[in-house]
């Protein structure tokens, strides 16, 4: 595992456009990425959560 202090934060987001609002399969899939399956695997392969994001 590198250092946190020998590189500088990579922040990654998702959003759900307007034009997505309406679409099935784009609104499941933001659900999943804020439930608990997601973050399993996001911590599985050693990223950080933001706690402040509940996500």
């Amino acid at each position: 595992m590198v250092p946190q202090n020998l590189y500088s934060e990579i922040r990654q987001d998702a959003v759900l456009l307007k034009s997505g609002a309406g679409n099935e399969a784009a609104t499941a899939f933001m659900t999943f990425l804020k439930g608990p399956d997601a973050r399993a695997v996001i911590e599985k392969y050693g990223y950080a959560l933001d706690p402040k994001s509940g996500t």
